[in-house]
């Protein structure tokens, strides 16, 4: 009999442990992606499998140094002082120099419980910085030429994408521009991810930054409310202007293609006040 309850004490207590440690970590599931890079910043986004506090550790790029030859400086995803917890993460990087390179890496950890005082957090999970660091290069201001490559209406056609941009690499061009329409439909975060997203962090999004600009098929969907989490510009608008070199930009948002009061919408958009406003 005794030997029967230490074998159950045991296994009590192997069990639980054995099945901790076979739960999967914490993972990065989509990016880092670059938003809105200007001289002296830039805006860090990517997603994760379950809700984290987050934040990006960078340092500048020099010949023959690692990521660590100097201490990192952070940014974290933080809102009115508090730290954000969610899958979604956005972290602006701010007080950066001007035409400079700089390793990024960018870290998340889980937050199991957010208790009020004693929050039970988890596994940090990282982009590797040893093997193939990240960087971005801030602008510089002072350029006289500008090139850049312009693609749109792809309607998460990645094969066409990845086409369009081998007869123009984002490596050579100084700016990228997505110019709407690169979605069908936005019906779960996933449409964002597989419509075009996935496939420019392979190619370039991790290191060089997009301009996007929204289609009217990016208003569509049950998951189209949520997109200017994903891409909008500098004041969280879709609608905004930057200067690039020597050129000024105006980007502009024409919302659905039809009256407001076309039956296809069945009364649930505003675009006619949103470009009064715009």
């Amino acid at each position: 009999m005794l030997r029967k309850l230490i074998r159950v004490w045991i296994i009590g207590i192997v069990f639980p442990l054995y099945a901790i440690a076979g739960q999967p970590s914490v993972k990065i599931t989509h990016g880092p992606y670059l938003q809105n890079l200007s001289e002296n910043e830039v805006t860090v986004v990517w997603t994760t499998d379950k809700p984290c506090k987050s934040w990006v550790e960078f340092s500048k790029k020099e010949d023959g140094k690692s990521f660590y030859s100097q201490l990192p400086r952070k940014a974290y995803a933080s809102q009115d002082g508090l730290c954000c917890v969610d899958t979604l993460h956005r972290v602006t990087v701010t007080g950066l120099e001007k035409n400079t390179t700089y390793f990024y890496r960018v870290l998340s950890q889980e937050v199991k419980e957010l208790l009020p005082y004693r929050p039970v957090l988890g596994n940090i999970v990282s982009t590797d910085i040893w093997k193939k660091p990240l960087t971005f290069t801030t602008l510089d201001g002072r350029q006289e030429t500008l090139s850049m490559v312009m693609i749109n209406d792809i309607h998460g056609k990645n094969d066409l994408q990845k086409k369009l941009l081998e007869m123009a690499p984002p490596q050579n061009v100084d700016m990228v521009v997505f110019c709407g329409d690169m979605c069908n439909y936005i019906n779960k975060q996933s449409d964002i991810f597989t419509g075009f997203l996935d496939t420019s962090v392979g190619l370039f999004a991790s290191s060089k930054p997009f301009v996007y600009v929204r289609g009217n098929h990016e208003t569509r969907g049950a998951y189209a409310r949520n997109f200017s989490r994903y891409l909008t510009g500098p004041e969280g608008k879709f609608y905004y202007a930057f200067t690039y070199g020597p050129i000024r930009f105006i980007v502009l948002d024409s919302g659905e293609d039809k009256p407001d009061t076309d039956v296809e919408y069945s009364g649930l958009v505003d675009f006619d006040n949103y470009i009064l406003e715009q």
